[in-house]
């Protein structure tokens, strides 16, 4: 069984900044589960219900996507491409320049029927509840 830190050793501002978001009033009837653990040593720093049984959330992709980076190593550059949209004159774009997503291609919104997707602009809740703060953007 890994040592688990005293409460001192978790610095103040990480309490307060786990405090502040697992308070808020959207998340009243929420169960929080939170472990971790240092790298080196397996000791347990923070434990907030980190033995119950959660259903997986969306933050279970950090796993793959931490073993990928790692994988590609910290010489990697992903490729972003950028498309004018418009005419150039003497250097000057009389019009778009956009920026071509390769991995989400909905960015993590929700299709709905009629080729619409939800998202949410309601920055204190997380994209993905889908039931609270979306609008339906057309494709």
């Amino acid at each position: 069984m890994a040592e688990t830190a005293t409460a001192s050793a978790v610095p103040g501002n990480v309490t307060r900044a786990i405090a502040k978001i697992t308070s808020k009033p959207a998340y009243a009837h929420s169960d929080w589960g939170i472990r971790v653990d240092e790298l080196s040593t397996g000791r347990v720093l923070i434990d907030r219900m980190g033995a119950k049984m959660f259903v997986p959330g969306s933050i279970l992709k950090t796993y793959s996507v931490a073993t990928v980076l790692k994988a590609y190593g910290p010489d990697y550059r992903f490729r972003t491409p950028v498309y004018r949209m418009g005419t150039v004159d003497e250097g000057i774009l009389a019009g778009n320049l956009c920026l071509v997503a390769s991995g989400d291609f909905s960015f993590g919104l929700r299709d709905q029927p009629g080729s619409t997707l939800a998202f949410n602009n309601l920055p204190e809740l997380d994209h993905n509840y889908a039931d609270t703060g979306f609008r339906v953007v057309r494709l």
